[in-house]
């Protein structure tokens, strides 16, 4: 007799609330930053603008996987921005050196305390 496996599962129409903090949100963008650094800037391109334009037919297939990916931690950031803006605790950075961005995505040691200007509004 084969051993069962349990895996956790809930049916797609089900919808909760849970609370997120702010490190845990800087870890998803992070796993978003490290996961599309993994990809040529043209795969990155061709993902993000199937994904915009909800297209996959040219796609290549070897990267729809890695777009399902993608789509999934992109809406689970903006739904995390946007519940962060309807409690008016969603902060912009300035950001003026684009070589230190570039270098924090690149190395995936993004790190928002490295930007000293934080826009209140």
């Amino acid at each position: 007799m084969s051993e069962k496996i349990k895996l956790p599962y809930i049916s797609p129409e089900i919808i909760t609330e849970i609370k997120i903090s702010g490190a845990f949100y800087q870890n998803i963008m992070n796993s978003y930053y490290y996961f599309v650094s993994l990809y040529s800037k043209e795969d990155i391109t061709e993902i993000l603008t199937a994904i915009k334009e909800n297209s996959y037919e040219n796609l290549k297939q070897e990267l729809i996987p890695a777009s399902n990916s993608i789509m999934c931690l992109i809406i689970l950031l903006r739904e995390i921005e946007e519940k962060f803006k309807d409690q008016t605790i969603l902060k912009e950075i300035d950001i003026t050196d684009k070589e230190k961005l570039a270098d924090m995505l690149n190395t995936n040691t993004f790190d928002v305390s490295q930007f000293p200007t934080v826009n209140e509004d």
